[in-house]
């Protein structure tokens, strides 16, 4: 007999990667006798689909981590039911806990965790339990969006928690909306995430407003520089960007008049470099957004220089435009120092190689006018500096006027298939337009028709 375990997709996964458990065998049956039933159950390869998910290991041994069905899919994104109940489990609040998912007409499905309470005068709220779970390796995508709190939860002759049940009960529960905190829950009350919060910064400015994020850069001092406290803040950042569903589009700019970004800041070294070599990570790991799979689309803006390092936001942004007056170089070279990263990044954005090359040699004593950037691919757009600002919110406000689900499933399928092949690509992006086409919000296209214009 043989295991396999299989994408969603329909791909083999690769060692470590979680899947669909299927197997075959000489002891396996052939079919039913209804032979209708035989495409739910066999593949194409005769492999029976049995709706258990985990992985093969590095020695080839099998590891169960859960049950298919388990999977709550959250705006075209599989969530482990299990994974988030081992992280709440540990919760000293919780005394057991099963999650589930319940519909949502924005989203497909949201995360509900139903929690009997360890202390029932003293139950954790949804606040409470972001709260906990910011403290553990769970990802923030993952979070509860619901929270019940029952007396005990329903199980069957063999003491397995009736799922089915509590999907049931607590499909019709609508979590509360609004901006109120999250108050103790009692049971059958659900409670949803507390509003966006303000957040403080000192190395960029960010501000939310009609569904569009604008994140600054506010090293102006500095050349607007990254330094290890802008690191750490834009990984923050692109999180919330990334998390907050009020939030459809991002405008990445900067402040003061000479510089986009300059790169790394030379005097505040590499802060990176205290690590062993094998754990050392590249500074754009926290830069750009793409490596926080950041569906929603980017617009950059870029005025003045934009130096080395800068290519980290441009090169994962999804429109570049840029001001007449900038100017693109790589000051790697006249520094002695190997150029890499970014130039590595730039032609996976499908900037010709020849002229990666000449940015990467030729250092700081040939800098790439706007007009070049734009012939060479880097940048779509080039206006006057006074109204780069004007134009980049343009942008914006069109692309978050569309149906926000459909904007983001373009985006992640048109960035994935750079890592696929054709064909893989293809069933993929098939893929997306079955999970992201359906719902509310969809018009005919015939008559959502704006006066076009030219470029």
């Amino acid at each position: 007999g043989s295991v396999r375990i299989v994408r969603a997709d329909e791909t083999a996964a690769a060692v470590g990667e979680i899947g669909e458990i299927r197997v075959r065998g000489p002891q396996l049956f052939c079919g039913y006798v209804d032979s209708t039933r035989d495409a739910e159950a066999l593949d194409a390869d005769g492999y029976f689909r049995t709706g258990d998910l985990g992985y093969l290991d590095a020695d080839g041994c099998l590891v169960v981590t859960g049950r298919l069905k388990d999977i709550i899919v959250r705006k075209m994104e599989n969530i482990p039911a299990r994974e988030v109940e081992e992280a709440l489990i540990a919760d000293p609040a919780i005394a057991d806990v099963c999650v589930i998912g319940v519909p949502d007409a924005g989203s497909g499905e949201r995360v509900c965790a139903v929690v009997v309470p360890r202390d029932a005068s003293a139950p954790p709220t949804l606040e409470s339990v972001r709260v906990f779970l910011s403290g553990t390796p769970l990802n923030k995508r993952k979070y509860p969006e619901q929270v019940e709190i029952v007396t005990e939860l329903p199980r069957n002759s063999l003491g397995k928690i009736a799922k089915p049940a509590l999907r049931e009960r607590f499909s019709d529960t609508m979590p509360a909306t609004g901006t109120t905190p999250a108050t103790a829950a009692t049971p059958g009350n659900g409670q949803t995430a507390q509003g966006a919060v303000a957040e403080s910064f000192t190395t960029i400015e960010f501000e939310v407003s009609g569904h569009v994020a604008t994140v600054a850069l506010n090293r102006p001092e500095r050349l607007n520089s990254f330094d290890q406290v802008m690191a750490a803040e834009m990984v923050r950042v692109w999180q919330r960007v990334r998390d907050d569903d009020d939030i459809r589009v991002a405008i990445l700019q900067a402040n003061g008049e000479r510089a986009f970004c300059t790169g790394i800041d030379v005097g505040g070294g590499a802060w990176w470099t205290h690590k062993s070599r094998w754990n050392q990570e590249d500074p754009g790991v926290s830069l750009g957004p793409r490596q926080h799979r950041v569906w929603k689309p980017v617009i950059c803006a870029v005025h003045g220089m934009a130096a080395g390092g800068a290519m980290y936001f441009i090169n994962e942004s999804d429109i570049v435009i840029c001001s007449s007056e900038a100017t693109f170089f790589d000051p790697h070279a006249n520094g002695g120092m190997v150029s890499a990263l970014e130039p590595i990044g730039m032609l996976a954005r499908g900037i010709p190689l020849g002229e990666v090359l000449r940015w990467a040699l030729l250092g700081s004593d040939e800098r790439m006018t706007a007009q070049t950037a734009l012939r060479a691919g880097i940048v779509t757009e080039v206006v006057e500096p006074g109204q780069l600002r004007s134009r980049a919110r343009q942008l914006a406000d069109e692309i978050a006027a569309r149906r926000p689900e459909a904007i983001q499933g373009t985006v992640r399928a048109i960035w994935e298939a750079l890592e696929m092949n054709p064909s893989i690509a293809l069933r993929n992006g098939l893929s997306y337009t079955q999970i992201g086409n359906p719902g509310d919000g969809r018009t005919d296209s015939r008559v959502n028709k704006r006066t076009p214009r030219l470029r």
